[in-house]
């Protein structure tokens, strides 16, 4: 019976998501690489980890999915895996997670726009009104995420308060539950400082 030699199958990058919040760890993993390679894994041309190549020419490790840079939502971030003779690149999303409203320096009753990032794809996002002395008194429903990070880049323009609130410190979370529930995950919490009317 004739010797025959067996070949890796062309090398591969993979990562078990196509978005991840910026500064959370991104699961690598390849294959097709020569048993024993020592690998460098770059983001952005800058070396985050480094593996060596398996018997089986896998691998796997974690990095950083990096910072985003100040007034960046999302982008798109390439992840390149250097070996001796074989290199391969993934692009991955990298998105913030968070929440706001423009102009954020509204009045409680002006129009805003409501903006969240990082919630998941095709989730619906909620905000709940919690009053100074705890409780939430009303819910909206902001619509539903779109894209691989799950954003809502603006609503139309809504009353930041759909109702008339009392003085104080107000919360607003913004979750992906139709109930309020203070533990939510993923939730984002924002104060709202609200003063008295003036006296005429």
């Amino acid at each position: 019976m004739p010797f025959v030699l067996s070949e890796l199958p062309p090398a591969w990058v993979a990562t078990d998501r196509p978005c991840y919040v910026a500064e959370s760890p991104v699961v690598v993993r390849g294959g097709g690489f020569d048993p024993g390679q020592p690998l460098r894994i770059t983001r952005e041309g800058e070396v985050v980890a480094t593996a060596v190549a398996e018997p089986d020419g896998t691998f796997a490790a974690a990095v950083d999915a990096g910072p985003l840079p100040d007034g960046v939502a999302e982008r798109v971030v390439e992840l390149a895996v250097t070996g001796t003779t074989t290199s391969v690149a993934r692009r991955v999303r990298v998105t913030r997670f968070g929440a706001t409203w423009a102009p954020r320096a509204a009045h409680p009753r002006a129009r805003v726009r409501f903006s969240a990032w990082g919630f998941g794809p095709g989730v619906a996002v909620y905000v709940h009104y919690v009053r100074p002395g705890g409780g939430a008194v009303a819910t909206v429903r902001l619509g539903e995420t779109r894209g691989e990070c799950g954003t809502i880049r603006r609503t139309a323009p809504r009353r930041l308060f759909p109702l008339r609130p009392a003085a104080g410190t107000w919360r607003l979370q913004f979750d992906t539950s139709r109930a309020y529930d203070p533990q939510a995950v993923p939730r984002v919490v924002l104060p709202v400082r609200v003063g008295r009317p003036a006296v005429r």
